[in-house]
């Protein structure tokens, strides 16, 4: 294993859990945050962070300096492809062996899904700079439950969202880190698009009911129709451009595009992925 392996986002869900598997499988690792402060959580763990900025390239240099490989991290968007390529670009010039990339679920199958198309554009932004690529498209993040709705599970124990009975194939996000780190770390991956999924497919109704045995009272998931998630939305004075992204999102899953499961993750990782039964006890906590 040579070589400092950058990793972008580094303070966020998927960021941070990457740092901290890379550096206990004795990587160096490189944490890209937004802030100094944002770093000081990763003095623990003896990783050296620089401060960069996408929307500042004059910072790109420092974080690129001496590195082997990225590990990429950014939003949708209509400016997200134009980021990808730049940024892309500045890393195959900077010496970057190999760039991974954090995409989508449905990036190759789901244009009618914004999240996936923007992320499958950057893709084909990052493809076309010649660099060698790896792109991981995760399902829904288990840890998701916790991020958005787990303040309303707390309080109310009830949590909204506008996707009936649709499944989703739900990845926990220390597995997906995982596989980040397997990419990053061994041959063999360069030129791939991986599409990670859970072992299992799950209705909200059926995540409310484990997350309910495992806090130890009732969680109760409501549906709400699409007029109501848009009203709800409007309401809490959401942008137009993410009241939009989250209807594609909600519609697609409601269309069971969150549904499918494979075994990508076992073929990479030569184990199970973490089932939600796990995460949920793992986590519980979090749901109480």
């Amino acid at each position: 294993m040579t070589g400092t392996i950058i990793v972008t986002g580094a303070s966020g869900t998927v960021g941070r859990e990457v740092v901290k598997q890379l550096a206990a499988a004795g990587a160096k690792v490189r944490a890209a945050v937004h802030t100094a402060s944002k770093g000081e959580v990763f003095k623990r763990l003896g990783v050296e962070t620089v401060e960069m900025d996408y929307a500042r390239p004059e910072t790109w240099a420092a974080a690129f300096n001496g590195a082997a490989k990225v590990f990429f991290v950014g939003f949708a968007g209509p400016t997200f492809a134009e980021l990808s390529r730049n940024f892309a670009e500045a890393a195959r010039k900077a010496g970057i062996a190999h760039f991974v990339k954090l995409s989508a679920f449905g990036a190759d199958f789901a244009p009618q899904f914004y999240i996936a198309k923007s992320h499958r554009e950057s893709e084909e932004a990052i493809e076309s700079t010649g660099i060698a690529y790896t792109h991981l498209r995760p399902n829904v993040f288990m840890q998701n439950l916790i991020n958005y709705y787990g303040q309303a599970i707390r309080g109310t124990g009830i949590f909204y969202l506008a996707q009936g009975d649709g499944k989703v194939g739900f990845i926990d996000v220390r597995d997906v880190a995982a596989a980040a780190v397997k990419t990053l770390t061994s041959g063999g991956h360069e030129g791939k698009s991986y599409s990670l999924t859970g072992s299992e497919s799950l209705s909200y109704y059926q995540v409310a009911e484990i997350l309910s045995r495992a806090a130890g009272k009732k969680i109760e998931y409501v549906a709400l129709s699409e007029e109501q998630a848009l009203q709800q939305s409007r309401a809490s004075g959401a942008p137009e451009f993410l009241i939009e992204v989250h209807k594609s999102m909600d519609a697609f899953g409601r269309d069971g595009g969150f549904a499918p499961v494979n075994s990508v993750y076992q073929q990479i990782m030569n184990r199970q992925p973490v089932r939600f039964e796990q995460f949920a006890r793992d986590y519980a906590e979090a749901f109480k």
